[in-house]
């Protein structure tokens, strides 16, 4: 879907020709070479990292505790009894739901919407408890949120929550040891995703050994459509015989170089347009 649309607002909108070639030619003569070189280095993924770096691993983690904290909820009941295909469903809602939460819904009229619980027509709002006050099991998922923090959906055997911190007064920081088992399992997922990357990195770099630019509207490579017969330079007037003879050896490269430009500036322009008609952060 991202090709097909870059493919319309960007390479179907750049227009280029023979005039364009010629004139870009005669004023970057003495540059086309090294233009053509910058431009295939671009086009090469980075090279995998040689080396590998070991993340810090922290030693400790801050928990917020005590105070009073105000929460808001919504509810999805399981009914007794329910069907595995029935849990499965009203978890897969909870999730529906949640992606609406993070993306900046407001909580309480969601809450309003589906908690099916008592607390519904407050917006889900649980009102200001006393951290020692709560369940444990509840206090474990408060101590690791700020306010503004929502949870994923929590599944229980008789409903899915999803929590909302709202306010909060008077919490201090907890600081407490993370066991070392823990921490070795954090430096393997690490170890795991790094080779993953680096294999990643490996792939993509043997696909895309000697790929050449493409000319515009036509996916043949640059070489073999610019060279071809049937697509000769056209005298235009534009350079001198001398020209002319020098342009044809390095007129794929031309065209290549002003093709990528071109495509880069349409790129901001599309880009810049999609800023000033998005409520969502757009970046390149």
């Amino acid at each position: 879907r991202l090709r097909k649309l870059i493919g319309n607002e960007v390479t179907l909108k750049v227009t280029l020709g023979e005039a364009d070639a010629q004139k870009y030619f005669k004023k970057n003569r003495d540059k086309i070479d090294e233009q053509f070189q910058t431009l295939v280095q671009s086009l090469r993924p980075p090279a995998p990292p040689k080396q590998q770096v070991k993340p810090e691993i922290p030693t400790h983690q801050e928990l917020l505790v005590g105070g009073r904290v105000r929460l808001r909820q919504i509810t999805l009941k399981i009914p007794a009894g329910a069907s595995r295909k029935r849990r499965a469903a009203i978890v897969a809602k909870a999730n529906r739901i949640y992606q609406e939460t993070i993306t900046g819904r407001d909580f309480s009229r969601l809450a309003k919407r589906y908690s099916q619980d008592p607390l519904a027509t407050s917006g889900g709002d649980l009102g200001f408890m006393r951290y020692r006050d709560l369940r444990p099991s509840v206090q474990k998922i408060v101590q690791r949120m700020k306010v503004g923090d929502i949870t994923p959906p929590l599944k229980t055997p008789s409903a899915v929550f999803i929590f909302y911190l709202a306010e909060a007064k008077g919490r201090k920081v907890k600081r407490i040891r993370i066991p070392e088992r823990v921490r070795k399992q954090l430096e393997k997922k690490w170890k795991q995703t790094f080779e993953k990357r680096v294999a990643q990195g490996r792939k993509e770099t043997g696909n895309r050994a000697g790929a050449k630019p493409q000319l515009p509207n036509n996916n043949e490579p640059v070489s073999k459509q610019v060279n071809s017969k049937k697509n000769p330079g056209k005298n235009l007037g534009i350079l001198t015989p001398e020209e002319e003879k020098a342009y044809e050896k390095v007129r794929a490269k031309v065209y290549a170089i002003l093709k990528t430009k071109r495509s880069r500036d349409r790129m901001k322009e599309w880009i810049k347009e999609l800023k000033k008609n998005s409520i969502i952060e757009v970046k390149i």
